[in-house]
């Protein structure tokens, strides 16, 4: 009897020792996920930690700000620990070009930020060019498209430059962007950089205002060489042009507020609206006589009708001239 409950405590005491290793597994598992991003060096995270702040003087306390944000409010550093030691690699993240996962809607409104202070010293334009696409919704077809940047008229294989001091997030070959650049900047803010032909900075990277981060190309989703340049807060985009100068390293504000006004061109305008013109046949009245009286070609009003030249027009029929 005794070696039987001996028996039976070693195989309660390893069925339970297995669902404990197991357990762990999982748990190793999960943290192997969460990690699968690595967060930056120490020493890169000292530099930032070392500037003023990730936001400056938010202005309605910590319900405007991102989990884990390093901030200055009235001289005084305060740090937000929300979410714990995980988001700083998560708003530090290489892979995803908005980790944060806000939209315009979404986005927490409130925080001021100051777009030059004692961690961003200056700012350089990122090449001295026109403007080729301003930033919002353009026609595309029957349709609008956003346009999340400026695409600015740097020459193939031209330098680009950091517009602010900061960070490199993210440097990769990316399927819309190409090769990309994000940059995270000390006040909270990011700029990215698209369509290089090549890079010049990996994650991690302390650059200054200025330095070369990537080289002008026709990479990912673009129909001719330019530098695409966007501005970033917590990952969505608002209009650089509110903020910089891109013919000269000039700034048209000082500090910008968080709030709806901020995303007022991310969002989309109407549809188009398209007026159709018909025209009943009358009788006598054949393809050549129609398209004269509209002034269009007889090959478009077939096109347009699904029909042909030889397709007899029976008075009353219908046709879409526009």
């Amino acid at each position: 009897m005794k070696y039987f409950l001996a028996i039976v405590f070693i195989v309660i005491g390893n069925v339970m020792n297995a669902q404990v290793t197991d357990s762990t597994l999982n748990n190793d598992i999960d943290d192997t996920a969460r990690a699968s991003v690595a967060p930056l060096s120490a020493d890169s995270l000292a530099a930032i930690s070392n500037t003023d702040a990730i936001l400056t003087d938010c202005v309605i306390g910590d319900s405007c700000l991102p989990d884990i944000v390093i901030f200055e409010n009235n001289g005084n550093s305060v740090v937000s620990e929300s979410n714990g030691e995980n988001a700083v690699a998560d708003y530090m993240n290489a892979d995803e070009i908005n980790p944060y996962k806000y939209n315009a809607t979404t986005v927490p409104k409130g925080a001021i930020i100051n777009i030059i202070d004692s961690g961003m010293m200056e700012y350089i334009t990122p090449c001295v060019c026109s403007v080729n696409s301003p930033f919002g919704y353009r026609r595309w077809g029957r349709y609008y498209q956003f346009h999340p940047g400026l695409d600015l008229n740097l020459p193939y294989g031209q330098p680009a430059r950091a517009a602010f001091d900061g960070v490199v997030r993210l440097a990769k070959l990316t399927p819309g962007y190409g090769n990309c650049v994000i940059i995270r900047h000390p006040n909270g803010l990011e700029t990215l950089y698209g369509h290089f032909s090549a890079l010049n900075v990996k994650p991690g990277d302390l650059v200054k205002a200025g330095d070369t981060v990537g080289f002008c190309g026709n990479t990912g989703y673009s129909f001719g060489a330019h530098l695409h340049f966007e501005i970033r807060y917590m990952g969505v985009p608002f209009n650089p042009a509110l903020v910089v100068m891109t013919q000269k390293d000039s700034l048209k504000i000082t500090s910008i507020t968080i709030d709806n006004a901020l995303f007022k061109s991310n969002t989309p305008p109407p549809p188009p609206k398209y007026k159709y013109v018909y025209h009943v046949v009358k009788k006598g009245e054949n393809l050549s006589i129609i398209a004269r009286k509209y002034k269009v070609s007889v090959a478009y009003l077939c096109k347009l009708n699904h029909i042909t030249t030889k397709t007899i027009l029976r008075p009353g029929k219908t046709l879409r001239i526009r």
